[in-house]
């Protein structure tokens, strides 16, 4: 479509018909997620926002060069340079030499000389287009840069540029070499990885993490900005280029929902449309909450606010959450009823208030990293203030406010009272423990009346008071006419954290009414912006990529957006045109089956369990249900047409796309309360387009979606393979129905006692040498050591993991006989391709501050320790590589949980 060849233009002359300046047009018209030598948008007239200009502006940055600051030497700023030079020629050459053998282009000994000159020339153009163009938007400097340099290279380079840039730019969607490794077969597929990864400098029975991962950031460079790559998301990589073919391609099923879907993803990426209409998305939302679209930072009413009605209105918002985060919950304690749960919010700090509307009905464990960027007060402080400023400021423009030195002193006071106001609030959170919100019995459960009383008591004489049956009322208003009845007949409300939301209350009680309406205001503009005009967004994510630089490309947002709305017609699709579905599935099937058996076996072998607790425990791992890549309904049209039939779409409207089906989901929600039997609904366990796996306790039930049936998990040629990456996964996740938490859980969902007291001690007994183990983990590059009470559960469920699936994959070849041998790994035995499959699947590259965030709140270990912890616990492992007694791989002591 852009006219561009195939392979890297590095190598030969260009055609003399090739047309740049047509290929410049058609990338700038075409190319959502992509831009060269400069953007050309519409947008609004700076001195009337209500006219639309064509707007030259500055591209992201292709090497994303750090411009010199005053406080920085010349030679600072050219060690940078030199430094992003040799990363940049070092990834364009990686990059072509990967297209050239895919591709089975041989060069010539000229051709590759000519090559490497070009890498060279174009990554230096690169650099001097960001270097030489940092000047302000529609700035003549600018234009004049952009126009020197279009005419100082040579064709051959410029379009080199082109290419490269537009690689770059679109590896972000489809992934780092996972659209070329698909179209090999399994087998080769696999060798390829297992190729690019090993570094043979290490031995496996010294560091086997190094040895199978040596090489892995070499093909997988981290970018300027970028926190982390890890392997396993090539597969959602996949899955996002498929869904974008799905919103692109003609829809030849003539599914309205698909129609639904394609119409909201195009109007995200309509710029114009957003352009012409962006103004209204967010006075829409305000108006609609009953708040003010000029900041009500002077406000003065004649009567009292309804603050419980405008609370409730602000929960019932598909985009902004305050105070606390509400939502439907099946009770931990008894399955078959739901109950209104309070939860923490999200954190204002780090821009997360838009996504956070919450049904946590399976209480599942995710197992994705926490992203969560924690920060200082005082750049909490500057940036919040930053954008409010913005927000006020636009807002002020968009309405016509005059400004004035008085009104910019009282805006000004207003901000910093909201901010100190925000971060008191931020501060309730900080004692704040991982493992004790997850833990139910630390969970409150109180009437309405008694939650009155206890609000009361704190409010006291406060400006804001709180009614919560007016609350209740307008958070179920249009979806249940027996609110008060329901309440009032003594259903009790679960309170995560009840010294939490009393601390909240606290702070509410010591501000005043305009300080909290302004605070509301200022976070509904917030959380609507990124869904309106230009200006909006970057009010929004400006000030955040001081704390965030790797920001999201309009095409890969839009995509987002319409994943998490569409997720069940996407999967629908998959079903019908992924032919070999149904192959997976069985295959995955008959993998859990012979898992389990291989659990069957260890506690049945257990002697340190008392009888009791054995027969409970293999009732338990018998009862365990599965649903395995999709459910049966998924692949009926009708029922899929019937779950967005509600939907009402806009080609120009993506405000409104957005946002109805937001409203549909979000009163889906909040109509569980009180339904009976949830669990045996026809609701949905997961999303299925998700790449993850996870056990939910409340059904005892295990769900391994379809997202993650696939490379690099799934379909590597051999079983062998499908077990060490897959199979570890799906036993990790059975293993979490007798962890510190599953434990607790009968099997039939019920929170009740089922181990006998010293089977249970001598279960926490054991799990110390793996909180000991883990406390010694050292990780050189932050000079920190991983939790080990805070990954217990994990460190715990990654070990029985691959036992497991060892063990489970030996019942397979019992079955089956042995299997044939992997291309360029024919001496390699089958259960030592399991483990390198294992430890393949956990390379990573992560920069040192998301190493150090990920220390101090996330579940999981770093992929470093939870392929070394298990494997050094694992005498399977060391039997399996002949590794000697006491090599680094095969310690003397070492830690068993069964």
């Amino acid at each position: 479509m852009l006219g561009l060849p195939v392979t890297p233009p590095f190598h030969a002359p260009i055609p003399a018909s090739f047309d740049e300046i047509a290929v410049l047009a058609k990338i700038h018209r075409y190319s959502p997620l992509t831009s060269f030598l400069f953007d050309i948008k519409v947008r609004g007239n700076p001195r009337n926002i209500m006219i639309n200009h064509i707007y030259f502006g500055q591209t992201p940055s292709a090497s994303k060069a750090p411009a010199s600051t005053s406080n920085e030497t010349d030679s600072k700023f050219e060690a940078t340079t030199a430094e992003i030079r040799k990363a940049l020629v070092k990834y364009l050459s990686v990059t072509a030499n990967f297209m050239y053998k895919n591709l089975g282009v041989q060069l010539t000994k000229t051709q590759e000389s000519l090559k490497t000159s070009q890498v060279k020339r174009v990554a230096e153009f690169l650099l001097d287009l960001d270097k030489k163009s940092n000047f302000t938007a529609n700035d003549e400097k600018f234009l004049k840069t952009v126009n020197d340099l279009f005419y100082d290279f040579y064709t051959t380079l410029l379009n080199g540029a082109i290419f490269t840039h537009y690689f770059m730019i679109t590896r972000n969607l489809s992934g780092s070499g996972e659209n070329f490794e698909r179209n090999l077969s399994g087998l080769e597929a696999s060798a390829e990885i297992f190729n690019k990864n090993i570094n043979p400098d290490n031995s496996p029975c010294q560091n086997f993490y190094e040895f199978m991962c040596g090489n892995f950031k070499e093909w997988n460079p981290l970018g300027v900005g970028e926190q982390r790559k890890l392997m396993t998301s090539y597969r959602q990589n996949y899955l996002d280029q498929e869904i974008t073919k799905f919103l692109t391609n003609p829809n030849t099923d003539n599914l309205l929902s698909l129609s639904k879907a394609q119409t909201t993803y195009q109007s995200c990426l309509n710029e114009i449309a957003i352009e012409k209409f962006g103004n209204t998305p967010v006075p829409a939302e305000l108006n609609s909450i009953g708040l003010p679209i000029t900041p009500p930072f002077n406000l003065r009413l004649n009567k009292p606010l309804d603050f419980s009605k405008l609370l409730a209105k602000v929960h019932r918002s598909p985009f902004t959450n305050f105070l606390f985060d509400v939502g439907v919950l099946v009770d931990p304690f008894d399955s078959s009823k739901t109950r209104l749960v309070f939860n923490y919010t999200p954190s204002i700090m780090h821009g997360m208030t838009a996504e956070s509307k919450s049904l946590e009905i399976f209480q599942m464990r995710a197992h994705s990293p926490e992203t969560e960027l924690q920060k200082k007060k005082e750049t909490d402080r500057k940036l919040l203030v930053k954008a409010m400023t913005g927000a006020v400021q636009l807002m002020n423009e968009l309405t016509n406010v005059p400004s004035s030195k008085k009104r910019n002193e009282i805006i000004q006071k207003r901000i910093n009272d909201i901010v100190n106001f925000l971060i008191k609030l931020e501060e309730t959170k900080e004692s704040e423990k991982l493992e004790e919100e997850r833990d139910p019995n630390t969970y409150t459960y109180i009437t309405l009346d008694e939650l009155q009383k206890e609000t009361d008591k704190i409010l006291g004489n406060a400006q804001m008071k709180i009614n919560w049956y007016d609350y209740m009322k307008e958070l179920f208003k249009d979806i249940r006419d027996d609110t008060s009845e329901y309440f009032k007949s003594g259903e009790l409300i679960i309170i995560k954290n009840m010294d939490q939301l009393k601390a909240v209350l606290q702070v509410v009680s010591k501000v005043n009414q305009p300080v909290i309406v302004s605070a509301i205001w200022w976070l509904v503009v917030d959380s609507v912006s990124p869904y309106a005009a230009a200006r909006f967004r970057s009010s929004h994510y400006e000030p955040k990529t001081k704390i965030d630089k790797n920001q999201l490309q309009p095409g890969r947002q839009c995509l987002e957006f319409v994943i998490s709305q569409y997720p069940y017609l996407l999967v629908h699709l998959f079903m019908k045109y992924e032919t070999n579905i149904v192959k997976q599935r069985d295959e995955v099937n008959e993998m859990v089956s012979n898992i389990r058996d291989a659990y069957h076996e260890t506690i049945t072998q257990a002697t340190w369990l008392d009888d009791a607790t054995k027969m409970a425990a293999l009732y338990k791992l018998l009862s365990i249900t599965t649903k395995i890549s999709f459910d049966e309904w998924m692949t009926n049209p009708k029922r899929i047409e019937e779950m967005y039939e509600k939907v009402v779409v806009n080609s120009e409207f993506f405000h409104q796309n957005i946002r109805s089906s937001k409203v549909i989901k979000r009163k889906q929600q909040l109509e569980f309360l009180g339904m009976k039997n949830p669990l045996n609904s026809r609701t949905p366990l997961l999303d299925p387009t998700i790449a993850d796996a996870r056990y939910s306790p409340l059904i005892n039930a295990i769900n391994v979606p379809f997202g993650i049936i696939g490379r690099p998990y799934h379909g590597l040629g051999l079983q062998a393979l499908n077990y060490g990456a897959l199979g570890s996964v799906v036993s990790h996740e059975i293993a979490h129905a007798f962890d510190t938490v599953g434990k607790q859980y009968n099997p039939w969902g019920k929170k009740r006692r089922w181990w006998r007291k010293k089977t249970d001690a001598e279960f926490d007994e054991r799990s110390k040498c793996f909180i000991d183990f883990y406390n010694e983990f050292q990780l050189p590059e932050i000079n920190r050591k991983v939790n080990g009470k805070l990954t217990l559960d994990e460190n715990i469920a990654d070990f029985l993991g691959v036992q497991h699936a060892i063990k489970a994959y030996r019942k397979y070849v019992a079955k089956h006989g042995k299997e044939k041998s992997l291309i360029n790994f024919e001496n390699v035995p089958h259960e030592q391709l399991l483990t390198m499959s294992y430890a393949t699947i956990n390379c990573s590259e992560l920069t040192p501050s998301f190493l150090q965030r990920m220390l101090e709140k996330d579940e999981h270990a770093p992929n470093i320790a939870r392929v070394l912890g298990v494997l050094k616990n694992s005498q399977e492992f060391a039997d399996i590589w002949k590794c000697s007694t006491n090599e680094e791989m095969n310690p003397e002591k070492k830690c068993v949980i069964w």
